[in-house]
């Protein structure tokens, strides 16, 4: 995710967070629609940064891997 975002930074488009963070949060698999309900319903997309978006997302899938 973040080299497809630098390479459109790079090549000086100019794309806002927050429309990032829907757009990844709309393409993950079905497996993570109980994580992505959570963010939406408790953090404000616009406010949200890319950093807390990836690490909620990475802790999250880290105990359910661990969990299984």
């Amino acid at each position: 995710m973040n080299e497809v975002i630098n390479a459109i930074r790079g090549l000086g488009e100019t794309i806002e967070d927050k429309i990032i963070i829907k757009k990844v949060l709309r393409s993950l698999p079905s497996r993570f629609n109980s994580k992505i309900l959570v963010i939406e319903d408790a953090k404000d997309l616009n406010a949200l940064s890319l950093n807390e978006m990836h690490g909620s997302l990475t802790i999250w899938e880290m105990k359910i891997v661990k969990g299984n």
